[in-house]
């Protein structure tokens, strides 16, 4: 089922977050921020946290000092972005309105979103021991609503994407954790791939497992080496949180079934020839 297909398919029906809920996650991270204090002694790790840490290797618990600090650099330079794609948005002599730019600052004002989200719903997972809400969920439609949340993004670049995923097949998850994953991965693929990505869901062995494939580079080999450390760890030095990859571990990680965890790889093995984002859920 292709992208255009599926685009197709669901007009008329589909579903999309009101810009009402997004303003009332932005005013909540606001108030967060407002009343946290980078300074103070980091709380006790909270008991959903220190059991993520404690069982099989996963995120190491969560200094939000340490991610806030790191992240500003990053939302710095987004923010960078969008002010000078506004500078640059009409041009001064004939006052025409120049496509690229908006095409930019559609892109970066995205990341900024989903990197303030994703600090939220860590926060509320280190601070309030967040539960999942997992319920049985029909796996083409979300990966549709995906795409159909991305595709003014992918039009603009000329990308383009196709869905490989059975219409039977269904998983049990949180629906609203697992659109944020499939956002931030797609966002991320969109500066790498050449003009090509495939999303694709099938159930092996009883796990429920999606991959995202592009036709880029592939991820650097030092990146694939120092993965696993990669993901569970925040890196402040380099100004690169690694925030994405580390938000998508703790989603996966939250969802169990019996003694079996969620979990994702990163590999340069996709049948595009570039990188494979693959996420596996019990």
């Amino acid at each position: 089922m292709s992208g255009e297909d599926s685009n197709n398919a669901t007009e008329g029906r589909v579903e999309r977050v009101e810009p009402a809920d997004e303003e009332l996650q932005l005013l909540e991270l606001d108030e967060m921020l407002s009343n946290f204090d980078a300074t103070a002694t980091p709380e006790p790790v909270t008991p959903l946290v220190a059991d993520l840490a404690a069982a099989a290797p996963g995120p190491e618990p969560l200094n939000f000092a340490m991610v806030i600090a790191s992240s500003i650099h990053e939302m710095k330079n987004s923010i960078g972005m969008v002010v000078s794609s506004i500078d640059e948005l009409v041009d001064p002599v004939d006052g025409r309105c120049h496509p690229e730019q908006l095409t930019q600052l559609r892109y970066e004002s995205r990341r900024l979103s989903d990197k303030l989200i994703q600090l939220l719903t860590l926060y509320r997972i280190g601070d309030t021991g967040y539960q999942v809400a997992p319920n049985e969920y029909h796996v083409a439609e979300m990966i549709e609503e995906a795409y159909l949340g991305d595709q003014p993004l992918l039009a603009a670049r000329g990308i383009s994407m196709t869905i490989d995923c059975a219409d039977d097949l269904f998983g049990f998850f949180d629906r609203e954790l697992m659109l944020g994953v499939l956002h931030n991965i797609i966002t991320n693929t969109l500066r790498y791939t050449r003009d090509h990505i495939l999303i694709s869901a099938r159930r092996i062995d009883g796990w429920l497992q999606i991959t995202i494939d592009d036709n880029g580079d592939g991820f650097p080999p030092a990146m694939l080496e120092s993965m696993p450390k990669q993901y569970r760890r925040i890196n402040f030095g380099n100004g690169r949180t690694g925030l994405g990859l580390y938000f998508c571990s703790v989603v996966a990680q939250l969802h169990r079934h019996h003694n079996r965890r969620g979990n994702i790889t990163l590999t340069n093995d996709g049948v595009l020839g570039g990188g494979r984002f693959t996420i596996c859920l019990p």
